[in-house]
């Protein structure tokens, strides 16, 4: 079956914000060393500053912090299509439990329930304040857990109607939950990226978590490797980063969370030397990495990266899409690899398929 993954470009100006960019893109991964575009939806309104976007079924669920959570049909990878939104000023990332989206918002500090059970027709449930910004969510049972700008948050969500916190843990003033971008959740433990640290939360009792431990820049790392994450894969007891400041995609061995380890990484500007894009999300499957690439202008793009070693990780396969044409310029979220099946062909005649 055809293979794709779903891309986003979002643009991020120096302050940190979104602006510009409004672009869906589906992208053919079958051939790792030749990845090619699929299809692309552009929507200057319900798409404007895409964000994050998580993909179930046919469906792209794109935060778009121009105001909207957008749903995007993508049952036809190469013709992709606005189907659905609602109005959530400044969502920043969405993740889903049963018929029901879960968004942060960064500009006017709220966590929403949306119902999406209809995709054409989604609606706010329920909306809780938060004290300062949110960015990352996950969900996990009947648990939302969400890292922001000081801190990190757990939500009862059993109830998507009525949404209660239940505990806010803030940054202790060494910085490992400070300026928080993205997180995993797995089992019960909370894999956070801040800034310029990357620290495990045990979070079996939901009223206390408790910080397992904490990698830091430039102490527990060099400099580049942890300076500036914003973007999370986990598979089995390996950990995956994104350092767009630091120019890097580091791999983190958590097998045990209280003494996080080093296994390797990738320095992005040996094999993009000039105009170096920086590493904003990826996704692993198997040997390989596919990781969204923004901010470098012409050199904007998917980058596909062989991680079955993670002391000698090897350039694949690319998609460039900054420049002209721009349907990724400034590449940021990315959507799970989904597959497309084959069309079954009847004869007419025979009635064989």
């Amino acid at each position: 079956m055809p293979e794709y993954i779903v891309a986003i470009s979002g643009n991020v100006p120096p302050d940190g914000f979104f602006a510009g960019d409004d672009t869906l893109v589906t992208i053919d991964i079958d051939n790792p060393l030749a990845p090619a575009l699929g299809g692309v939806v552009t929507d200057a309104v319900h798409l404007a500053n895409a964000a994050r976007t998580v993909v179930r079924g046919n469906y792209a669920y794109v935060c778009a912090q121009g105001g909207f959570l957008t749903i995007v049909d993508i049952s036809v990878p190469l013709v992709p299509a606005v189907v659905g939104f609602v109005a959530i000023a400044g969502a920043w990332d969405v993740a889903l439990s049963g018929d029901y989206a879960y968004v942060t918002t960064t500009w006017d500090r709220n966590f929403h329930s949306v119902n999406i059970a209809d995709p054409t027709a989604p609606f706010v449930e329920d909306t809780i304040a938060t004290a300062t910004d949110p960015s990352g969510v996950k969900i996990q049972g009947d648990y939302a857990y969400v890292c922001g700008t000081d801190g990190f948050w757990i939500f009862n969500i059993s109830n998507p109607l009525i949404l209660v916190q239940e505990s806010y843990t803030p940054d202790s003033g060494a910085g490992e939950l400070q300026m928080c971008s993205a997180l995993v959740v797995d089992g019960v433990y909370a894999y956070v990226c801040a800034f310029n640290t990357f620290t495990i939360l045990d979070v079996t009792n939901v009223l206390a978590p408790a910080v397992m431990d904490t990698f830091v820049n430039g102490v527990d790392l060099p400099a580049p490797q942890l300076n500036g994450i914003y973007g999370i894969d986990k598979v089995g007891n390996t950990v995956y980063l994104c350092v767009g400041g630091g120019f890097y995609f580091t791999v983190l061995d958590v097998t045990n969370p209280a003494v996080i380890a080093a296994l390797g990484g990738l320095d992005i500007t040996t094999i993009i030397p000039a105009l170096t894009p920086r590493p904003f999300e990826a996704i692993v499957d198997g040997i390989y990495a596919y990781v969204n690439m923004g901010a470098g202008g012409v050199t904007d793009g998917l980058r596909i990266l062989d991680i079955s070693n993670p002391a000698a990780i090897t350039l694949q396969g690319s998609l460039i899409g900054g420049g002209a044409p721009n349907f990724l310029d400034d590449a940021l979220g990315m959507g799970a690899l989904f597959y497309v099946a084959p069309t079954v062909q009847t004869d007419v005649a025979t009635g064989v398929t």
